[in-house]
């Protein structure tokens, strides 16, 4: 199950190994010889960035597989809750759960899918908006049970926030919805708004199936589990191995639309080094080239090619406010003045011929019309030792500080073993030293990256978001008091204006408000630290086509394949 807005978590070990394009966002076309990546920086057109080797019907094998990989495999499969929120989740699911009324463009704009949906408009009558829509009748989840008004019903019931037990990532745009009735029959629906809402289309972006109409099940029917029964797309589970960590699609012969070129897609659990060693082996066809030696050996490998682009993604560190040690506002405030993001970003992009600005929001690209820079702070170690003696701390023999006796300590939780990704941490770990806190990094697992942010197992985490379509779409996960806000700080009031927000219907004037509204929590909050957005640079098997780096454009399934006369790559 995938929701088309709703901003996903990435590891950053992820954008190492895996050019993240395959999951939520894009890189361009483009290849290097030599020993590094040519020179590149971000492109404000983004219907520039799609790089898939477009190729028609006619030009395609029938057969073959598609290998990936993803960094982190479950252990929850339900995209939905917060303990699915992932790219990496994202990855298994989406040739195989395909329901929504809607594919995207590459500069994020919606079209009408007609395998779901044969109409959508909103409309006002009475004063109330209405977002009327029609499924297609040959509409139905596996087990036969069709996409109709109870399907929509129920996500109004799980998805609106009314019964806390559901772990929601948020509760946008359901929580604005008054009432769901069928019009002429059970497959024409009609939604009606408590208040209008500027991005009606995610109402009905992506469907779940009805039977997924308890906490229990929302929230642990899919630990280990896909249940492929209650999906609708052009794949659907061969074989899933959650011992092994590796699931098997396959064509569905339920499906009603265009039928698959590919025999089937092979998707397995591997972190970011491995994969490497995976590609040149032939195990996988596509692996991130994001580094200088990655590059260089990627390079070697037998019809390879190189996609490079943005990444739709934003990187940084999110810190834990109800952890030790950074329930202070004014140590979060610190650490944020403390923070030299350039020199930091600097690391990320050392050997690579990448240049961009250093990001200022979570919710936008630099090179979008939308973005606005809503740090409040620049790096000043003087003005963080400023805030920090103010608020009554002190620096105690070792030059740490300390507070009523206690040392101001906490943990930098750094995923995979990346060279380049541990030598960031390494040097954000020594400006936080530099500056008086006793910051101790804690290295995990690149699989553990979902269970601990479950769990918000943390104290400042090295972590991505993937960028959405909608700028409103965002306020309500990273600022509200749902449990998709990993911060923990939702002061008074945020609520109600995540929520006003969305219902501005004037693009430049919701935006406004949007990045007024980041700008505004950052000052209250100080708990998300944007670093870089960066490249996204692939190794690619030359031979696959109509896959590839995309930006927000939804992927053709029906369409991936392998180049006539190279089935596998050959």
């Amino acid at each position: 199950m995938t929701d088309v807005s709703t901003p996903k978590r990435i590891s950053s070990a992820l954008i190492m190994g895996l050019c993240a394009s395959m999951a939520m966002s894009g890189c361009a076309g483009g290849s290097g010889e030599g020993s590094g990546p040519a020179a590149g920086k971000a492109n404000q057109d983004l219907t520039k960035l799609v790089s898939i080797n477009k190729q028609d019907a006619s030009n395609l094998e029938q057969g073959g597989t598609l290998r990936t990989f993803v960094g982190s495999f479950g252990p929850n499969f339900n995209t939905w809750a917060n303990a699915g929120n992932s790219s990496d989740t994202t990855v298994v699911l989406r040739a195989i759960n395909q329901a929504g009324c809607f594919t995207m463009t590459a500069d994020g704009k919606y079209n009408l899918d007609k395998d779901f949906c044969t109409e959508a408009e909103t409309t006002t009558e009475n004063g109330k908006q209405l977002v009327k829509f029609t499924f297609n009748p040959k509409a139905k989840f596996n087990d036969g049970t069709p996409l109709d008004v109870n399907t929509v019903k129920n996500m109004f019931n799980v998805l609106s926030g009314k019964n806390k037990a559901y772990d929601l990532v948020e509760t946008k745009p359901w929580d604005t919805v008054e009432k769901v009735d069928a019009g002429s029959d059970s497959r024409h629906v009609i939604i009606t708004m408590r208040q209008k809402y500027a991005a009606w289309q995610d109402l009905i972006g992506g469907f779940f199936h009805p039977k997924i109409n308890t906490p229990d099940i929302f929230n642990k029917g899919f630990v280990n589990q896909i249940h492929p029964e209650w999906y609708a797309g052009p794949f659907t589970v061969g074989k899933f191995d959650a011992a092994n960590k590796t699931i098997v699609e396959v064509p569905n012969p339920r499906w009603w639309g265009k039928k698959p070129h590919l025999d089937q897609i092979v998707i397995r659990q591997i972190d970011s080094q491995a994969s490497l060693s995976a590609y040149k082996n032939g195990e996988i066809n596509i692996v991130g080239a994001s580094t200088p030696s990655r590059y260089k050996q990627a390079s070697t490998v037998p019809n390879n090619e190189f996609r490079r682009g943005q990444q739709a993604g934003v990187f940084g560190y999110v810190l834990n406010t109800k952890a030790d040690g950074l329930t202070d506002v004014n140590v979060r405030k610190a650490i944020y003045e403390a923070t030299d993001r350039s020199k930091l970003a600097a690391t990320r992009f050392q050997g690579l011929n990448w240049s961009e600005s250093v990001p200022g929001s979570w919710m936008s690209l630099p090179i979008q019309l939308q973005y606005k820079d809503n740090v409040p702070v620049k790096y000043d170690t003087k003005a963080s030792e400023k805030t920090m003696t103010d608020a009554g701390y002190k620096k105690n023999s070792d030059g740490m500080w300390v507070k009523n006796g206690k040392k101001v300590s906490f943990s930098l939780t750094n995923f995979g073993d990346d060279p380049q990704i541990n030598a960031i941490v390494q040097r954000y770990q020594k400006q936080l030293t530099d500056a008086g806190f006793d910051a101790k990094i804690d290295q995990r697992g690149e699989q553990d990256f979902n269970v601990t942010m479950e769990k918000k197992d943390f104290g400042i985490v090295s972590m991505g978001y993937s960028i959405g379509n909608v700028l409103s779409d965002q306020p309500s996960q990273y600022f509200t008091s749902d449990a998709g806000n990993m911060t923990g700080c939702s002061p008074k009031g945020f609520d109600k204006k995540a929520d006003d927000v969305t219902h501005i219907i004037d693009d430049k004037k919701r935006d406004a408000a949007v990045n007024a509204l980041e700008t505004e929590w950052q000052k209250s909050c100080y708990a998300m630290i944007p670093v870089w957005n960066g490249p996204s640079i692939s190794a690619v098997n030359k031979y696959l086509a109509n896959y590839g780096p995309s930006m927000f454009q939804s992927i053709d399934w029906s369409m991936v394949g392998w180049m006539k006369g190279h089935k596998d790559g050959k």
